[in-house]
């Protein structure tokens, strides 16, 4: 691929993602998937899945199976954001996505009737020691007042 045709690729996918999320507001939610899957495609083949913007498109699948309570599938795709957003957990850019990923997966868990506590103890496992007083807060203010996770789609 040349160079325009990376940006062609990467605006188009964009427009997708953007038109998903017009239909996430109206509701049409399998319009909004097929989107979303198609502009992951392309990110992950002009990007690669450890992009930013990869990443951010599977935190958006996972929000969107959370609304269409899906919660298996969800968590499938916050895990996949969270290996991707792993190898950045110096970076601060990828802070928010860190955050999103562990809190989604956690409540996808949670639907699921699963042990949010079982979660919890995995994630400080997992997560470098510098970044779990931030992941805590948050994945904390999940479990005290049940926000809504999905405040977060692009």
């Amino acid at each position: 691929m040349n160079a325009d045709e990376i940006v062609r690729s990467i605006n188009e996918a964009t427009i997708y993602n953007n038109t998903a999320i017009t239909y996430i507001g109206q509701g049409k939610y399998r319009k909004a998937m097929k989107l979303l899957k198609k502009a992951l495609k392309i990110r992950e083949s002009v990007l690669g899945v450890n992009h930013l913007l990869t990443i951010q498109v599977y935190c958006g699948i996972g929000n969107l199976y959370q609304k269409m309570k899906k919660y298996k599938k969800s968590y499938d795709f916050f895990m996949a954001g969270y290996a991707a957003v792993r190898i950045h957990f110096d970076d601060d850019t990828y802070k928010d996505l860190v955050v999103e990923t562990v809190s989604g997966a956690n409540y996808a868990y949670k639907q699921m009737d699963k042990n949010a506590v079982d979660f919890a103890e995995w994630l400080i496992k997992t997560v470098p020691f510098e970044d779990v007083s931030e992941i805590t807060r948050v994945f904390l203010s999940y479990v005290d007042t049940s926000q809504d996770p999905n405040k977060f789609i692009y």
